[in-house]
C-alpha cells in the first residue's frame, strides 16, 4: 500500500510539473508538445469561451477547420506513447461565438 501511494504522488507530481500557462505567443509558435502542456490552462482559464471565430484565430492562430462550425487544433499531451488530442472549439450558428470546447482523441 505504502508503494501504492509513493507511486501515486510521485505519477500527480510529474503531471503537474508537466502543465504550462497559456502564452498565445508561445502556443502560435510552438509545437503540439508544448500545446498539449498549456492546453489544460487554457481550458481551464475559459479564455475562449464566448469568443467568435476570428478572436480564436488572434489567440490561437489558424489551424485545421473542421467544417464553417468548428475548427480544431493538434495538441501532444505526452506520455509513454505518442498519442495526439485535439482541441475543438465549435461555433454557434446565430451569434457565431464558441458554444463547444472540448478536448478528444
Amino acid at each position: 500500500m505504502k508503494k501504492f501511494i509513493i507511486i501515486l504522488i510521485v505519477t500527480l507530481g510529474l503531471i503537474n510539473c508537466n502543465t504550462k500557462e497559456f502564452d498565445p505567443i508561445k502556443w502560435k509558435g510552438s509545437n503540439e508538445r508544448l500545446r498539449g502542456k498549456m492546453v489544460n490552462n487554457l481550458i481551464s482559464s475559459k479564455i475562449l469561451e464566448n469568443k467568435t471565430r476570428n478572436e480564436i484565430e488572434e489567440l490561437l492562430g489558424d489551424e485545421i477547420d473542421l467544417n464553417d462550425k468548428c475548427t480544431s487544433f493538434s495538441v501532444d499531451l505526452g506520455g509513454l506513447f505518442e498519442l495526439s488530442y485535439f482541441l475543438e472549439i465549435c461555433f454557434d450558428e446565430k451569434t457565431g461565438k464558441t458554444n463547444y470546447i472540448q478536448l478528444n482523441d
